[in-house]
């Protein structure tokens, strides 16, 4: 039999004890040298340099990535996945550290 508000016993107050939320984002690594991200074409949009990087995990992240963390390119502010990066662009990522975009 069912409690008056039409949910089981379960789940009347809240998740388990044993219920341990994984996060969102990839967890910050120390910001020291910059890394080199390489690519093979002749750029890379933002929402997959995340990927490449290692900021996130998959591609749907990327929108709320951005919303949530700062990312200088080139030394300024940007925020738009699509955003192209070329050879040679320098990117910062809030958290995550300093890239550079090479082309092999």
């Amino acid at each position: 039999m069912r409690p008056a508000g039409g949910r089981s016993r379960a789940f009347a107050h809240g998740p388990s004890a044993s219920f341990v939320p994984t996060p969102f984002f990839n967890i910050p690594r120390r910001a020291n040298a910059m890394k080199t991200i390489t690519i093979k074409t002749e750029y890379i949009a933002l929402g997959q340099f995340l990927k490449l990087a290692d900021c996130i995990d998959s591609g749907g992240q990327a929108k709320f990535f951005l919303q949530e963390y700062a990312v200088l390119i080139n030394e300024e502010p940007d925020n738009r996945r699509g955003r192209k990066l070329y050879d040679g662009d320098k990117v910062e990522v809030e958290g995550f550290g300093s890239f550079q975009v090479q082309r092999s």
